[in-house]
């Protein structure tokens, strides 16, 4: 069963810590591979159009669940998934490419 042994959100909680402004929706010790969060003083949409500038695949918005994103006080977030097949290069080309967002 590949989510049993997935690492869930794990390899990308030390690496979001050091991202300034970040805040991440939820933060429940035994996340499943999905991670959202926004970041202080930039629109969602436009970090996901950062990360899709420098190869990185994320969804921005609501995903459906815009009673829940307004219990963490955010109408909308950019959400973030892990895979079974996803490296630690995944993580790390993420990571990096959230500490090249132009600062405000």
């Amino acid at each position: 069963m590949i989510c049993a042994c997935g690492p869930g959100v794990a390899p990308m909680r030390p690496g979001l810590a050091d991202v300034k402004g970040l805040g991440p929706i939820g933060i429940a010790r035994q996340k499943a591979s999905v991670m959202s969060f926004v970041i202080d003083g930039h629109a969602n949409e436009a970090v996901a159009h950062h990360l899709d500038a420098h190869g990185i695949a994320v969804r921005s918005g609501h995903h459906c669940a815009l009673p829940a994103l307004r219990r963490f006080g955010v109408d909308q977030s950019v959400q973030a998934s892990l895979a079974f097949y996803n490296t630690r290069a995944d993580v790390d080309a993420f990571l990096t490419a959230l500490h090249r967002l132009p600062r405000r």
